[in-house]
């Protein structure tokens, strides 16, 4: 783009239901895209709709600010105190942010009314995956989409389900990004690694299988146990989790560990100390029913790692079976065995499967790619069709 058509950066007022210091997926790409809009000049003030917070407060840093707004049982008087603290925290915004998760979709539409500015409705996974589906929040999500100027998705499958809703805004797919001069093992990380690894496999060689996450029904970690003990490679695998269980997963991987299945589990744990988790892996499994595009997907590619993958969400879109691991049709169980079986047998190549990922990551998902797109995506709505012409946002 010339100088004479380069993108102005609007002020962005970017609401969220997830932040830091709160963990997960949600919050890590909330401060990751936030970051990379401010690191390229653009304003962004954060509205952090926070069910822990106990009262109002805002805080101001380099490229805008953050109000933390407490929400609890009280929805809606919780809410309707907070549009008229807006003019008082600036008011001088161009465009507004719904950044997945419920209460955002929820929220954007009334804001975007009230302040009579153009609505950014940005979807992540489950928010549409399973909202779409959801008695109570279905009709949210809709009226999000009808309201919005502009919808942004982070795989492919959401631009579909997002049109069959009624969305008749623009769609942008735009992946996440990783900082990979930032995701670096320490050799304090590799130590640690080393040694879960040593305690993991004893004096066996098995290959072991890392899942990390809220290991919720939709991540597909109880039928990957199952599907291990099924193939009776009991001996030949490990799953290291770093994660907590829902009550259902758990009872499906008590019923493999009591088939001979060898399951360390671990909590959660933050990204930074992750570092210290995964290198202990030989391939890191996203087996997921539904999912938006994990995280856990790129940084197991800054380390190195090849994936057990299902081909949901942002795994379809860019993953490769047979150069970055095995991959398998969601719900397919037999396909699911069938991968296991294949990685197993292939184990020897899985560093190179692993090596090839970290080159594609390192070249696609940058975190300059990714703000450099939103940019594009939040100026063209803030300056209209003409500036939007001159950008190809692919619908994929």
């Amino acid at each position: 783009m010339t100088s004479a058509m380069r993108a102005p950066s609007p002020h962005v007022l970017f609401v969220t239901g997830h932040w830091p210091p709160a963990q997960g997926g949600m919050a890590t790409s909330a401060d990751r895209i936030v970051g990379g809009l401010r690191g390229r000049g653009t304003t962004v003030d954060v509205l952090h709709l926070s069910s822990r917070a106990r009262r109002a407060r805002r805080t101001t840093t380099s490229g805008g600010s953050a109000l933390i707004w407490p929400v609890g049982p009280d929805l809606a008087e919780d809410l309707a105190g907070l549009l008229p603290a807006l003019p008082r925290w600036t008011g001088a915004w161009d465009v507004i942010v719904s950044f997945g998760g419920p209460l955002p979709l929820f929220v954007g539409p009334t804001l975007a009314g009230w302040l009579k500015l153009p609505l950014v409705v940005a979807l992540r996974g489950a928010d549409i995956d399973t909202g779409m589906f959801h008695p109570r929040r279905l009709a949210p999500l809709q009226r999000a989409l009808h309201a919005a100027a502009q919808v942004v998705v982070v795989s492919g499958d959401k631009v579909a389900k997002a049109r069959a809703l009624g969305a008749t805004a623009p769609i942008a797919h735009i992946p996440n990004g990783i900082d990979l001069d930032a995701w670096q093992a320490l050799p304090s990380d590799r130590v640690r690694a080393a040694q879960l690894r040593a305690t993991l496999r004893g004096t066996k060689d098995p290959l072991i299988l890392a899942c990390i996450g809220h290991l919720k029904r939709k991540k597909g970690v109880g039928t990957l146990a199952r599907a291990i003990v099924s193939l009776k490679l009991q001996d030949q695998l490990i799953l290291l989790l770093a994660g907590t269980p829902s009550d259902a997963v758990q009872a499906e991987l008590d019923a493999a560990r009591e088939a001979g299945l060898s399951i360390h589990q671990q909590p959660f744990v933050d990204r930074e100390r992750l570092l210290g988790v995964l290198p202990a892996a030989d391939v890191v499994a996203l087996p997921s029913v539904h999912d938006g595009m994990p995280n856990v997907m790129l940084e197991a590619g800054g380390l190195g790692l090849p994936l057990l993958a299902s081909r949901a969400g942002g795994m379809g879109d860019h993953l490769v079976d047979g150069e970055h691991g095995w991959l398998f049709d969601v719900g397919d169980e037999d396909a699911l065995r069938h991968a296991i079986w294949r990685m197993v047998q292939d184990r020897a190549d899985a560093p190179a499967r692993g090596a090839r990922w970290r080159a594609r990551v390192a070249e696609q998902f940058t975190i300059d790619a990714e703000a450099q797109q939103w940019h594009s995506v939040l100026s063209a709505v803030v300056t209209g069709p003409a500036l939007a012409s001159t950008h190809h946002i692919e619908e994929s």
